[in-house]
């Protein structure tokens, strides 16, 4: 079935819309003591009074979620929907008001 380049446009905006909502309301269940060990795991083994400034947090989330980006463009087994979202999550809400 062929689509039409507007059709397409109008889906793909759509749908990106609906998870952009998602990612924002799921951000209100973003806790940084859980959440941040297991996306970033540097932070694992780190007391959450060591972990980096606010600032440098955001930086080491965009650079995961780069990664996890270019691992879902090229088809790699190791890519993560989920974790994908957790860290799209996660960066939304640290780049908000001061996080939990």
């Amino acid at each position: 079935m062929f689509l039409s380049q507007s059709r397409t446009f109008r889906i793909t905006r759509q749908a990106q819309h609906t998870f952009d909502l998602a990612m924002a309301q799921s951000a209100r269940h973003y806790d940084r003591t859980r959440d941040l060990p297991r996306l970033l795991p540097q932070l694992l083994l780190a007391d959450p009074g060591q972990w980096p400034a606010r600032q440098e947090l955001v930086a080491l989330l965009k650079r995961a979620a780069a990664r996890e980006r270019r691992l879902g463009a090229t088809g790699s087994a190791r890519y993560s929907l989920i974790r994908h979202a957790a860290l799209i999550r996660a960066l939304r809400a640290e780049m908000g008001p001061a996080p939990r």
